[in-house]
């Protein structure tokens, strides 16, 4: 049970937020000795798996607003880890690419919460791993079904 006020630690929206808070609060303090905050992390995790995807693309990907992506985007490009065409190439696609220091610097970041996973895990042992990787899988698509 999460400590918290009623019952609140037995509410899954609580404790899943509870959750997602701390993980992301160390996530942050993690990354940013790279000089990366979540969001970029997020962003550039996303354009390694997906590599020439829009802003707003990424934006739903990372859970955020296409404005604050667009900030995100032009915060990394500025900083050369990522590059986007001045111009769309066709259309008004402006497809976003990893560059070799975004990629390096994505390492040493994965890295960082790779550890921060594995230890989150690995207090529920593997099998209660896998039991919680397939029963939030199973609640994503519970939620997201339109049906």
């Amino acid at each position: 049970m999460v400590s918290a006020p009623g019952d609140l630690g037995r509410r899954i929206g609580y404790v899943l937020k509870r959750a997602q808070a701390s993980l992301h609060s160390r996530m942050d303090a993690r990354l940013r000795p790279l000089g990366l905050t979540v969001p970029q992390y997020v962003c550039l995790q996303n354009l390694r798996l997906r590599p020439g995807q829009t802003s707003a693309e990424l934006a739903r990907a990372g859970f955020v607003t296409a404005q604050s992506m667009h900030s995100v985007v032009t915060g990394l490009q500025t900083r050369g880890l990522v590059t986007r065409p001045a111009s769309a190439p066709s259309g008004r696609r402006l497809p976003v690419e990893l560059t070799d220091e975004g990629e390096g610097l994505l390492g040493e970041a994965d890295g960082q919460v790779r550890e921060i996973e594995r230890s989150m895990l690995g207090a529920l042992g593997a099998p209660g791993a896998e039991q919680l990787l397939d029963g939030l899988g199973a609640l994503v698509r519970v939620l997201d079904d339109k049906g």
